[in-house]
This record gives C-alpha cells, sequence and structure tokens, in this order.
C-alpha cells in the first residue's frame, strides 16, 4: 500500500514544518511512498539536515504498528547504535492498518448479517453477497505460459514452497487465432486449430 508521509520538528516544545528548503518536502520523499522502498532514504536525509555527528537525532513516529516496526528494523540492519545516534520511540497518536480495519469491518458485518437472517430480503441478500464477494481475501490468477516456461517453478517460488500438485504432465490444446474487423459491422472470429471458424460476437 502506498502512503503519503509528512515530517515535522520539534522546536520550543511544539512540533513546526520543516521549512521550504528541506529535501524532505520534495515528492520524492512525500507522495506514493512505503518505508519498504524509502525508509532508508529518509532517514539518510534526517540525519544529513539534524545530525551534526555529535548528538544524534530522537526520530518520533507516528503511524501503524507494521509501519513501526519496518522503521525498527530498517534502523537495525543500516544504521547501527555504534556508528549511528538514533533512538526511535512512538507517537501517542497510532494509526491502525488496513488490515486491522479490515478485521473490525468483517466483524461488524457478521453481527449485521445474523439480524439480516432474522429478517430475509432478496434485496439485503443481494448486498451482502455483493459485499462479501468485494472483500474476500482471495483473488484467482491465471498463470499462462509455453510449455516448460517455467509456470510451476513460477509459483513454487512465489508460495516458497515446491507444490506436488504442480508436477502434471504436459497436455497440448488446439491453437486458437482471433481476428476482427473495423468499422461498423464490426465482427469478431476465432479460428481454431482445424481452420473451423466461429463467429462470437458482431454489430459491435
Amino acid at each position: 500500500m502506498r502512503k503519503k508521509a509528512a515530517y515535522k520538528r520539534w522546536s520550543n516544545g511544539a512540533w513546526i514544518d520543516l521549512g521550504s528548503n528541506s529535501q524532505l518536502n520534495s515528492e520524492q520523499y512525500q507522495n506514493n511512498i512505503t518505508l519498504q522502498n524509502r525508509g532508508i532514504a529518509i532517514v539518510r536525509q534526517i540525519l544529513e539536515d539534524y545530525d551534526d555527528g555529535t548528538i544524534g537525532v530522537n526520530l518520533v513516529f507516528e503511524g501503524t504498528d507494521n509501519d513501526f516496526e519496518d522503521l525498527q528494523n530498517i534502523l537495525t540492519l543500516y544504521f547501527p547504535e555504534k556508528e549511528y545516534k538514533i533512538t526511535c520511540t512512538r507517537d501517542d497518536k497510532r494509526l491502525i492498518s488496513a488490515d486491522d480495519a479490515a478485521q473490525e469491518i468483517e466483524s461488524i458485518f457478521a453481527k449485521m448479517e445474523q439480524t439480516f437472517e432474522e429478517n430475509p430480503s432478496e434485496e439485503l441478500q443481494a448486498e451482502i453477497d455483493r459485499y462479501k464477494k468485494t472483500v474476500k481475501s482471495t483473488v484467482t490468477v491465471c498463470i499462462l505460459g509455453t510449455y516448460s516456461a517455467g509456470k510451476s517453478a513460477f509459483i513454487n517460488a512465489l508460495i516458497g514452497e515446491e507444490n506436488p500438485a504442480l508436477r502434471i504432465r504436459s497436455v497440448y490444446s488446439n491453437n486458437l487465432s482471433c481476428s476482427h474487423g473495423t468499422g461498423e459491422q464490426d465482427q469478431v472470429r476465432v479460428q481454431d486449430a482445424e481452420c473451423r471458424t466461429e463467429l462470437l460476437e458482431h454489430g459491435l
């Protein structure tokens, strides 16, 4: 999930804007970023702007638990205590993650669904079905490729283990070619390996 980041500095007992000259106000540090892809660069820029090499910096983070964990991991791996004077703490304000929000919504909906079942309605059932289809956690994906192109190897790498169900023999299907015309009487035709042509749609 891409997010927008905001930065402030502590001065005279209050958080204030960084100022127009700070690189942290630029597009690359604010819009469409995640800690995973820009976290290291963000910390380096903060050090360049505010650390003179003697006092260090204290980062006060406001965000989700997952993002705070990511930031701590970045500091541990790339900014070890022996070389950098960086402390990182949480702000009192905490943001809920999308996953946590989805679980909360699902819990509320489950209670509402029970009420709907006690008062059946085709219209309500249609809305329930549409909601369940929208928020379902699984997505069907079709992976296509020529014989021995590495489809199974790709799936195994994706899931992190070898799936025995992928050990299947090669099979062949008819080659299909599609063509369509242009103009007012557009037609879509499919021709198989035996040169049989079928009109699928016309008058598009």
